[in-house]
């Protein structure tokens, strides 16, 4: 999704080293990978790489709390790309506070599944956020694999990280945040393109009563999805 020069690299040079060491059981000499005399670049904007583990491994979910920081960072407009709604709760309620005090949202999920009865408890979380303004989009050529959020034309990270509980918790991940970089230029226009494939869901949108019950059996089981 990025290409990254200068200084930044640091971060992938040292996420990597922190899985190797930690598949491994060896504890690598960090400084012979990292120092280094890197290219610098004259920009306005800033780019950080992260990693972040398992709640057992890393409790403090770097993922998850990057998503709901840029939620709450936004003022006026949210782009997202997730091919997968299953949120944890806190992310859930960022997504709808960030409607409720005026923040355009604007969520793409695929229009083509990969797994229909995980897209299935995906959509049962539609009706909550329709409610409280968030727009949802079908990606309608297919299958979206792009876990992208840009807010204010500012603000974005791209990497990943899906917005459900096997990322967000249990999962080995890895992320860029962008701040004021030219390039967030192009990641709108990437959305732009991808919301003119897209249909939008209705505000009325309702699950079939059948598929409500069985989402509601599911969600008991959601932290594993």
């Amino acid at each position: 999704m990025v290409a990254i020069r200068g200084s930044a690299i640091a971060n992938l040079i040292a996420v990597f080293l922190q899985n190797f060491d930690f598949a491994s059981g060896v504890v690598s000499d960090y400084h012979k990978y990292i120092d280094y005399d890197y290219e610098e670049y004259a920009s306005d904007g800033f780019v950080m790489p992260f990693g972040d583990g398992p709640g057992g491994v890393d409790n403090a979910l770097v993922g998850e709390q990057t998503y709901i920081n840029i939620l709450n960072y936004a003022k006026y407009e949210v782009y997202i790309s997730t091919p997968y709604l299953i949120p944890t709760y806190g992310l859930i309620d960022a997504l709808r506070n960030a409607a409720l005090r005026g923040v355009k949202v604007h969520l793409i999920v695929p229009g083509i599944p990969d797994k229909k009865m995980v897209y299935k408890v995906a959509e049962s979380n539609f009706a909550y956020l329709l409610e409280a303004g968030v727009n949802i989009y079908r990606y309608t050529p297919g299958f979206n694999h792009m876990k992208t959020i840009l807010a204010d034309q500012s603000l974005a990270m791209v990497g990943t990280i899906n917005f459900d509980f096997r990322s967000l918790v249990h999962h080995f991940e890895c992320g860029a945040v962008i701040y004021q970089d030219p390039s967030l230029k192009d990641i709108e226009a990437d959305f732009k393109e991808m919301l003119e494939a897209s249909s939008k869901v209705p505000t009325d949108f309702k699950q079939r009563k059948s598929s409500r019950q069985l989402c509601s059996l599911i969600k008991i089981i959601s932290p594993l999805l």
